[in-house]
């Protein structure tokens, strides 16, 4: 009886641990995407071409 019992809370449980895991994966990948759009197409200023006279 006690291990029924334990098992549907083990269950339960680990429902609730999915859908946490769930929501923080999906904030975490759609804040990184969202900085990943933010971020300029190149930075690289450190390629410069010089004419010779």
């Amino acid at each position: 009886m006690l291990f029924k019992l334990s098992f549907k809370n083990m269950k339960k449980s680990i429902k609730d641990y999915a859908i946490y895991f769930l929501t923080l994966v999906l904030r975490s990948s759609n804040f990184l995407y969202v900085q990943f759009l933010r971020q300029p197409a190149s930075n690289d200023t450190s390629i410069t071409v010089h004419k010779e006279k």
